[in-house]
């Protein structure tokens, strides 16, 4: 009996020591290697952090639509869609908190290991708040709750 609990715990601390990223995509929790994922940010056509957030903030459309977009690509989620009463994929704010969960699970990563790289400026929490505010005033839309599952609290 020891050995099994002692081999149930070493497999759960060798979960955390992967140090995975987890995230709701709309439909289930899903993980994804944080370097990884870091690296298809830096790399990604057309999205550029440091510009494209400042400027969302901003109220710019484009830059809004950009950060969204290249969170679908980079994450591999989907769009949010509804049929037949089953909700699948992120609405845009959703992708964008998501974008901004990220952010904050490098700048912890960061800590934890000693200046690992982080996206710019995306542990700001205000940064979040006013740009979701803004996209759902200026679109005049709310996200919809989940019917077949509740999302992870970022």
């Amino acid at each position: 009996m020891f050995d099994r609990l002692r081999s149930f715990f070493r497999i759960r601390r060798q979960e955390r020591e992967r140090e995975i990223f987890r995230f709701w995509d709309g439909v289930s929790e899903r993980g994804v290697d944080p370097i990884r994922t870091l690296r298809g940010m830096m790399s990604h056509p057309t999205f550029d952090a440091g510009t494209h957030i400042d400027l969302a903030l901003a109220g710019d459309e484009q830059a809004t639509a950009i950060c969204v977009n290249a969170v679908r690509d980079i994450f591999g989620v989907d769009v949010w869609n509804e049929q037949n009463g089953v909700q699948t994929g992120l609405t845009d704010k959703e992708s964008l908190t998501l974008l901004f969960a990220f952010g904050d699970y490098m700048e912890g990563l960061k800590k934890n290991t000693n200046g690992q790289a982080t996206l710019p400026e995306l542990t700001e929490r205000e940064q979040l708040d006013r740009l979701a505010t803004k996209y759902a005033s200026d679109c005049g839309s709310t996200s919809p709750e989940p019917k077949h599952g509740e999302p992870p609290a970022y």
